[in-house]
């Protein structure tokens, strides 16, 4: 299993913290400097990490990200929980700072963020995502910002 909070009701003890990741997919794209896939993370916190330079010279520039949560854990047709809080970021030279595809229940706060390519969008929920169990509030994105939601 992934990396997740061992108590749902204890948020944020589980952490990835204080880290600077750099340089990362040269060899590969879709993904994310960290990134969780099809993870309940139980309310993991990814927090005070400083995260750059995933641009441009990927395989696809376009498809690689800073925190890239890819698909909840299925509960229910109609329910996809992540349950990860993410906060207090520092992430530039990305082509999208956050990608949240097709999970909810992320908190996503006090972030920093500097795009790299052409995308001009902080954050992202894509397939499907409504935004309705997700709080996104007081982040700092430089340029044209866009918090996109794709159905």
């Amino acid at each position: 299993n992934g990396f997740l909070n061992s108590t749902i009701s204890n948020r944020g003890v589980a952490r990835i913290h204080h880290n600077k990741i750099s340089n990362t997919m040269r060899r590969s794209w879709d993904s994310g400097a960290i990134d969780m896939v099809g993870q309940d993370g139980q309310w993991v916190r990814i927090d005070h990490n400083e995260i750059f330079n995933t641009v441009p010279d990927g395989l696809v520039q376009n498809a690689r990200f800073g925190v890239y949560l890819d698909f909840g854990s299925t509960q229910s047709a109609t329910y996809y929980p992540g349950r990860y809080i993410i906060d207090h970021n520092l992430i530039y030279n990305v082509y999208v700072p956050v990608l949240i595809n097709h999970i909810m229940d992320v908190l996503v706060y006090n972030n920093t963020g500097v795009f790299g390519g052409d995308a001009r969008i902080g954050i992202v929920n894509g397939n499907q995502g409504t935004g309705k169990r997700d709080s996104i509030v007081n982040n700092i994105f430089c340029g044209t910002f866009l918090i996109a939601w794709f159905l």
